[in-house]
């Protein structure tokens, strides 16, 4: 387990964290090696809650916070980037995990097509 090591004392941000997807078993490896702080990005808390209950009861050392973000809108993009500045000092690991695939032809809020906004 010498990988895990390396995120002792880190911060994480993970994309895309939802329960039962790989961001979230990400999520739950990495608290494994007892970073300082998980931040788990995504549009609905209902959906992380119970990957942050996970890690809250197997590492209660790991602090793990939900950040709302909407990668389809550039207003709430900003948004969660001034939400995690407030946060925390630094992000040490950041993974990029949220995707959308084969969906219908949609734009974003700002005018985007959807496979393009949403990256």
């Amino acid at each position: 387990m010498p990988e895990l090591q390396k995120v002792k004392g880190r911060t994480i941000l993970i994309t895309g964290s939802s329960d039962g997807g790989i961001g979230a078993e990400t999520a739950l490896s990495l608290a494994a090696g007892s970073p300082t702080c998980i931040l788990l990005a995504g549009p609905s808390l209902p959906k992380i809650q119970p990957v942050i209950d996970r890690i809250s009861g197997a590492y209660p050392d790991v602090e793990t916070q939900f950040i709302p973000l909407d990668l389809s809108s550039q207003h709430a993009i900003r948004e969660a980037a001034a939400d995690i500045n407030k946060t925390v000092q630094s992000i040490d690991i950041l993974i990029n995990n949220a995707a959308i695939m084969a969906c219908l032809l949609a734009k974003t809020a700002d005018g985007i097509e959807s496979q393009f906004g949403t990256s």
